[in-house]
């Protein structure tokens, strides 16, 4: 399910990316 539409697909990966660098930085902090 990925929107279509490239400026909507950006937003989306934007957002991925967001999510996926907080998720590293708890990680981080946990393994510290």
């Amino acid at each position: 399910m990925f929107p279509s539409p490239p400026a909507e697909y950006a937003a989306f990966q934007r957002a991925e990316i967001a999510r996926w660098r907080r998720v590293a930085q708890a990680a981080n902090i946990v393994l510290e």
